[in-house]
């Protein structure tokens, strides 16, 4: 069974040639990605380890309102950290760590200011093994 309205409905732009909401868009985007981390032992009984990742990605949308920001198109994203294990003997290891988080729109936002979040996250744990 086919409707007739589907049969007999007609291309949309002979209607309105000159609306920009017809075109044909395209989403375009790159991602570039990095981390890296050195671990190394100061002393027999203490490991320490620093690292960094940072991920920046650049995109492309057609642009129909000029006040709607790109959001997640275009961003930075870096996370250091910074983490030490001592071994305190009798099955016991103290650690402590630290991230920061930082996110960072990296788009041309008009009348709003870009998004803008970070956070510092420290970690302090026992651990006991059996």
């Amino acid at each position: 069974m086919t409707l007739p309205v589907v049969t007999g409905a007609a291309s949309c732009t002979a209607n309105d040639a000159g609306n920009p909401l017809l075109t044909t868009g395209y989403y375009t985007n790159s991602s570039h990605y990095f981390m890296g981390s050195v671990t190394f032992r100061p002393a027999k009984r203490v490991t320490s380890q620093a690292g960094y990742s940072i991920t920046s990605v650049d995109g492309k949308t057609p642009q129909f309102n000029a006040l709607r920001p790109d959001g997640s198109l275009r961003y930075n994203y870096h996370q250091p950290l910074v983490n030490s294990r001592i071994d305190l003997g009798h099955n016991l290891a103290w650690n402590a760590g630290w991230n920061y988080y930082q996110y960072n729109e990296a788009s041309l936002v008009g009348p709003t200011a870009a998004r803008y979040f970070h956070a510092n996250n420290p970690t302090l744990s026992l651990l006991r093994s059996f």
